[in-house]
Parts: C-alpha cells; structure tokens; sequence
C-alpha cells in the first residue's frame, strides 16, 4: 500500500461523510444479524413497518437517510430495540449483550464499555468499578 493511500485511509476518521455513512453500515448490519436470528425476510420487515421492501432494501445498503425514530421502528419490527450511545471521539467502545436463560438468570441488558485501554485489560481488571462500566437498558 502506499504512503499516499494510508495516510488517504487514516484521514477517513476524521471525514463526517465517511462517519455518518459509517454509522448507517453498522445500523444495517445489526438489523441484518437480527433479522437472520429472527428467521425474517425483507419483506416480513417491510411488513411489519408498513413499508415496501425496496425500501428495506434501501436500508440495507446503507442509502436510507435514517431518522432515530424509524432506526428505532425497524429495531422493534425486527424483535430488537434501538440503544444508542456517544464516546468522545478517542474512546474505544465494543457492546456486549447478555441475556437471560433458564440456566443462567440474568437481566437481559447491553453493556457498553467505553475504555481509554485495550477492552481485554478493561472488561477483566478486577480494580474496575461499576461506575466505569455502565449499563444501558
């Protein structure tokens, strides 16, 4: 690779077109996961929101220029909900979902952790607080 298109790709993070269409990606690549485990279809989505599906397909691709409330309403439509979060800028954030099991009872939450150190030194440090890993409900 060269110098020119590294430091061309670095620069990226600090583009607001790349970031915001960066953001829609990872949206319709979560309702893609979701739907997959929910066994639905485009179409059952579209249904479900009373769109058509060339508009899901829309979303899917990452050409829909969505509002929260329609993030929202397809998260619920595709047996999910919408959390959303804001870091600073150099955090680095990873989400972790548990669930509850007859085995295991635990509350069904997402946990966010926003960590200035690697997430493996972060989420296993024994020193870490509650107050520095918040749950979202």
């Amino acid at each position: 690779m060269s110098m020119d298109a590294l430091n061309w790709f670095i620069g990226l993070e600090n583009d607001q077109d790349y970031c915001v269409e960066s953001a829609k990606i990872d949206f319709a690549v979560a309702l893609e996961h979701l739907m997959e485990s929910q066994g639905l279809r485009k179409v059952d989505l579209a249904e479900r929101i009373g769109a058509s599906s060339a508009y899901i397909t829309k979303v899917m691709r990452g050409d829909a220029n969505l509002t929260i409330r329609t993030m929202a309403l397809l998260a619920r439509a595709a047996g999910g909900k919408l959390c959303i979060h804001v870091a600073r800028d150099s955090a680095k954030v990873r989400w972790v979902e548990s669930f509850s099991s007859p085995k295991m009872p635990v509350a069904s939450s997402k946990v966010w952790i926003s960590a200035q150190k690697p997430l493996s030194q972060k989420a296993f440090d024994l020193e870490t607080s509650d107050d520095q890993l918040p749950l979202a409900a």
